[in-house]
């Protein structure tokens, strides 16, 4: 059986302030489904990395000796999901415009929000 990772206080903090929890997929749903009208089943796929600047995915990182590459597509479905907040996070760039989103799924298209949007209201 394999160990379930734990959450330092630091990422749990993350979490709680910019994440989806548990608590907050259902509600994020809700307010989708209330505001765009949808219909059917709305699943969270995780999180991601999204260029503001060109409107695209972190969809693959290759690690070099002296340079790592990151490639981006337009595509939601190739964009690389992470499971919580934070690895997604040190992914970003931000002096290139690059926040973690949400990534959701319903019957026939994506929808990508943005992480700080979830945040719970203080």
């Amino acid at each position: 059986m394999g160990k379930e990772a734990k959450l330092s206080k630091e990422e749990e903090r993350l979490e709680k302030r910019y994440g989806i929890t548990d608590e907050t997929v259902g509600a994020v749903i809700e307010i989708m489904r209330e505001e765009l009208e949808i219909s059917g089943s709305v699943r969270f796929l995780g999180y991601c990395v999204l260029s503001l600047e060109n409107d695209d995915f972190l969809a693959r990182v290759e690690k070099g000796q002296d340079v790592d590459q990151r490639m981006f597509s337009k595509r939601p479905q190739q964009a690389l999901l992470y499971p919580s907040y934070k690895p997604a996070d040190k992914q970003c760039t931000r002096e290139k415009d690059q926040i973690v989103a949400g990534m959701f799924e319903t019957n026939d298209q994506y929808f990508r929000i943005s992480a700080e949007e979830l945040a719970p209201a203080k």
